[in-house]
């Protein structure tokens, strides 16, 4: 009788001791998922921030491009003037 009360002591504190285990698995789970959603919210941020830079390069891109083409024909008709 005594055997099987130590038995069941010593099964007890093993279950004790998984639930422990379970609850702080849990718990790192939990704080793991909100700083991933955390870091999601930068990225996304980040990501919304060199969209716009993109768009602006790509803005002033043309902006240079159009500057060039007017020098351009700009040259062109002096050169013609000039022949």
């Amino acid at each position: 009788m005594r055997n099987h009360i130590k038995i069941e002591q010593q099964l007890k504190l093993h279950i004790e001791c998984v639930q422990d285990k379970l609850d702080e698995n849990e718990k790192t789970f939990a704080n793991q998922a909100k700083e991933d959603n955390e870091k999601e919210k930068v990225v996304r941020a980040a990501q919304g921030k060199l969209k716009d830079l993109i768009k602006a390069a790509e803005a002033k891109a043309k902006s240079f491009e159009n500057q060039v083409a007017a020098k351009t024909q700009a040259e062109d008709k002096l050169y013609k003037r000039i022949a």
